[in-house]
């Protein structure tokens, strides 16, 4: 299959009328047809919305980028796989190698990749003190979906990358500068959730809200990195963490501008502030230096969906204990057992697998995080520990059992 990328000459410039959105040093217009994804290890995803039959399984990568060391090019090529499941490394086929042009005061890099039955376009940027990435990713299974995906790529997407601005180069951050605010720490809710298993059943969760606030007018929606230290605005912005932002209150109500441009208001619920799903009411960290004794634990299990000739299911359990002189003990463990039945009921095989690890090291608690250190040395991981009153201790989402 010969695959043609568009050139340079054919993109076109900014949309106008969309939603303005922030992405770290990025500043752009949400098209129509698409909307935010998950935004994992600085990389946001946006999801294509419209018809599937024009651009089935499409999304947009924006990546936070990095200061400038090196060539545009073997930049592009290194980062490359950044965008791309691990499980698919391996099918990988370059179409079209780097090929860097200059537009107005700026280098820019077009490469392009077959991943699987994927076709993969980036789009590099060399600032004066920066390089930054950008990737389209659209189905490419035969000719007739390859064409599709390149008709949006050149129609939706150019645009848009080309369009985009850039904070370092005198781009208006979305977020606001902070003011002094009449809030400070952490307040937490929960609300029960419902969901679809793979077996066809209703469940019930329950989904937990963070929100920890400064004074200063900052804000963090989850779990902060550095717990209930300062917010360092930079070094979010940096890594494009678009989970905080700024706050104001004004009689009842409690808005927040996040990092991306997202706007919620919360309301007035006496000493809490609802957010339409949960109230949330202030709680208190665990002071630093507290050690406590008791576990969390979790499980999980899950069908497989009717119909597939899988009878079975799936499951996976973790159970971690604290003492008291500041060390921790875990296990954990996954698996999955299943018959093979035909189309007629009939048994034709089966499997069970499992895995099982343990686990140990020592603990501390500073700055409102439970800080766990693995005796085999891997990165330390850190969750929010807090008092919710009546005898609750939460260690990130899960309730400590002193029992």
């Amino acid at each position: 299959m010969r695959i043609l990328i568009p050139a340079f000459l054919l993109l076109s410039a900014a949309m106008a009328g969309a939603e303005p959105r922030q992405h770290g040093n990025l500043i752009y217009d949400l098209p129509d047809n698409w909307y935010l994804g998950h935004n994992s290890a600085g990389i946001r995803t946006l999801v294509y919305d419209g018809d599937d039959e024009i651009c089935q399984f499409c999304y947009i990568y924006l990546s936070a980028g990095v200061q400038k060391s090196g060539d545009l090019a073997a930049f592009v090529e290194e980062k490359a796989p950044l965008f791309v499941d691990e499980e698919d490394r391996d099918d990988i086929t370059v179409l079209q190698p780097p090929s860097v042009s200059t537009i107005g005061p700026m280098s820019i890099a077009l490469y392009g990749l077959k991943v699987d039955s994927n076709i993969v376009i980036y789009m590099g940027f060399e600032l004066p003190d920066r390089f930054e990435l950008v990737a389209f990713d659209g189905y490419a299974y035969d000719e007739e979906e390859l064409t599709k995906s390149l008709a949006v790529f050149e129609n939706e997407v150019q645009p848009l990358f080309l369009s985009l601005q850039f904070v370092s180069m005198g781009a208006q951050p979305l977020l606001p500068e902070p003011e002094p605010g009449p809030l400070s720490g952490v307040y937490w809710g929960w609300h029960n959730e419902t969901s679809l298993g793979l077996d066809g059943m209703m469940r019930v969760e329950i989904d937990h809200r963070l929100l920890v606030f400064w004074e200063d007018g900052y804000f963090f929606n989850g779990e902060p990195p550095e717990g209930t230290k300062p917010l360092d605005r930079d070094a979010l912005m940096e890594v494009a963490n678009d989970d905080f932002g700024t706050y104001t209150v004004s009689g009842d109500t409690l808005s927040l501008i996040f990092a991306d441009g997202v706007k919620e208001e919360l309301s007035a619920d006496g000493d809490a502030w609802n957010d339409g799903d949960a109230s949330l009411y202030q709680v208190t960290p665990l002071a630093d230096g507290t050690t406590i004794d008791g576990s969390i634990s979790s499980f999980f299990y899950t069908g497989f969906t009717p119909g597939t000739g899988l009878e079975g299911g799936m499951s996976a359990s973790s159970l971690t204990e604290f003492k008291p002189d500041g060390t921790y003990t875990g296990s954990s463990f996954s698996g999955a057992s299943a018959n093979f039945v035909n189309g007629v009921g009939d048994l034709t095989g089966g499997f069970t697998t499992g895995n099982e690890e343990s686990q140990g090291g020592r603990y501390e608690i500073r700055d409102g995080l439970l800080i766990q250190y693995p005796d085999d040395g891997s990165p330390p991981r850190s969750k929010i520990a807090f008092d919710a009153g009546d005898g609750m201790i939460l260690i990130g989402e899960q309730f400590l059992e002193t029992e």
